[in-house]
């Protein structure tokens, strides 16, 4: 380790200013150079403050994100560097501040391009929904291959321990405390996130990371959209000194399918033959309108940026999943997506 004092820095700034340094290392012999590792260096401070959101560098930041998986039609995961350009110019002209990568690391060539534009990314490991009981060793050793691979990377401020994970509830809660604990001895200076998708904030597989996320369809698997209010109203009340954050939430869009009134339903994903544009963009606005008035939100994810690939199932009308904002080829930009885009997230954040 050498320590070294930088007078005056330029700080890392988001998308307002991503500055970077970059520091050189080399093992030299004599005047020849054998080796070389150039990595980038941002200098940033960022804080989730509960009830109030998230600072970088004391300047408070707005966190309005999008999730993204890494597959396109016809490539699976095999993206070219034109590709993740091509996913982060488009996320970067919906609004969108901040990335979920679900549920996976990603592309090395996304991280540095997510620092250099200036996105605030969370990276999280493949410990969903599913357990078995033999993921320990696994998944401590992607959740030190991710950190550790990662760790100069000024754009991320959390890593994510699980997405979803259920019972048995015992082994859970054991393996996700030895996750946390893990990261932190990795890297002290970072966050960690658990997500629940028992829509329960104290439930006890999700308590043992700093932050809780949550993932919450109102409208689409349980109630109508607008109870995403009355359920944002509560959780204020009831857990304001938590860090929460909406970690997703969506609603298929099929651009095949168009309806010309839609109302206040409920439980679209009971009908999987019918995905109308028109639900999916009214959904994301009423719950853009939710988090800008409930502050207990540090973070939002909607999902998904682009639609992806799913297991073929009787409640797919291909083996995909529709709650893109954009095509799985990245052709189509949807009608949430223009609506949203027109609308202005910023504007719903601060109006």
């Amino acid at each position: 380790m050498q320590d070294f004092n930088l007078t005056n820095p330029h700080l890392w700034q988001g998308l307002e200013d991503p500055y970077l340094y970059k520091v050189v290392t080399q093992l030299v012999d004599g005047n020849t150079v054998l080796d070389e590792v150039i990595q980038p260096l941002g200098l940033r401070k960022f804080e989730l403050r509960t009830g109030e959101g998230f600072f970088l560098n004391d300047i408070k930041y707005p966190m309005y994100g999008v999730t993204r998986h890494q597959d396109r039609w016809g490539k699976g995961s095999a993206l070219s560097n034109a590709d993740h350009d091509e996913d982060l110019a488009i996320i970067k002209e919906i609004g969108a501040t901040t990335i979920r990568l679900a549920h996976y690391q990603q592309s090395t060539c996304f991280y540095e391009k997510c620092d250099s534009i200036g996105f605030i990314v969370w990276a999280e490991i493949p410990f969903v929904n599913r357990v078995t009981t033999l993921e320990e060793a696994n998944a401590k050793q992607q959740l030190t291959e991710l950190i550790r691979q990662n760790y100069n990377h000024p754009s991320i401020y959390t890593w994510g321990l699980h997405n979803e994970v259920y019972t048995p509830n015992a082994y859970t809660i054991e393996l996700t405390t030895k996750l946390n604990d893990l990261a932190k001895t990795e890297d002290p200076y970072r966050y960690t996130v658990q997500v629940s998708g028992y829509n329960v904030i104290n439930h006890a597989v999700n308590n043992n990371a700093d932050i809780q996320g949550i993932n919450h369809y109102f409208g689409w698997y349980n109630g109508v959209i607008r109870d995403v209010d009355k359920w944002a109203d509560q959780i204020s009340k009831d857990f304001k000194d938590y860090k929460i954050i909406f970690s997703e939430y969506g609603a298929e869009a099929n651009p095949s399918h168009q309806q010309e009134v839609v109302g206040d339903v409920g439980n679209q994903w009971a009908n999987p033959a019918f995905f109308p544009e028109e639900f999916s963009t009214k959904f994301h606005e009423i719950h853009w309108g939710t988090i800008k008035r409930h502050p207990i939100f540090l973070a939002s994810y909607l999902w998904n940026t682009f639609d992806f690939a799913t297991p073929i199932t009787a409640l797919n009308v291909e083996p995909r999943n529709y709650k893109g904002l954009v095509t799985f080829d990245r052709k189509l930009k949807k009608d949430p997506f223009i609506g949203i885009k027109l609308t202005g997230v910023k504007n719903l954040y601060y109006i």
